[in-house]
Parts: C-alpha cells; sequence; structure tokens
C-alpha cells in the first residue's frame, strides 16, 4: 500500500477501448467529495479526487451515463496509508 498524506490526490486511470467518444463521470461518495476528469485520448480517462478524512471512499464511474464494469470502487483511507480497488473497463 502506498504511504499518502490525506491531502495528496488519488488516482486511477480509466480504459475505455472501443467506447467511442464519450463522456466520463466520476462520483466520490455520492458527490460529497469533489473529483477531476481529463481525457488522455478518445479511450483513456484520467480521474483523480483527494481525501480529507479517514474513511471509506465509494467512486462510482459510468461512461456515457453507464455504469462501468467494477463500479463502484472503493478506497480506504486510514491515517497515512491507502489502498484501492480498481475500476474496470468500459467496452461496447
Amino acid at each position: 500500500m502506498p504511504q499518502l498524506n490525506l491531502c495528496f490526490s488519488i488516482a486511477c486511470v480509466v480504459n475505455a477501448p472501443g467506447a467511442g467518444y464519450g463522456n466520463l463521470e466520476v462520483s466520490v461518495n455520492s458527490g460529497r467529495v469533489t473529483s477531476h476528469v481529463s481525457n488522455v485520448n478518445k479511450e483513456k480517462f484520467n480521474a483523480s479526487f483527494i481525501p480529507h478524512e479517514v474513511g471509506r471512499y465509494r467512486v462510482d464511474v459510468k461512461f456515457n451515463g453507464e455504469k462501468v464494469a467494477n463500479s463502484p470502487a472503493f478506497v480506504e483511507v486510514s491515517g497515512f496509508h491507502c489502498s484501492r480497488s480498481h475500476v474496470g473497463y468500459v467496452r461496447k
């Protein structure tokens, strides 16, 4: 598990091979935690958020309004330690 300060960003890459152009939506704890999404290219996105307290964070990911495989993912933040599950791939 990486050693992370609570104010460091937790990031993941979401691959969407074959899904085409679209909109990636990320919601952390039902929108109560601010998240950021950026396009790397038409099939790859970076998603991140900054945890501000210890606890379990639920990360819901949708592509063009459809749930992404393995979503929701969960991130456990415990002091300076963090573990995360992996977000899956989007396929048409």
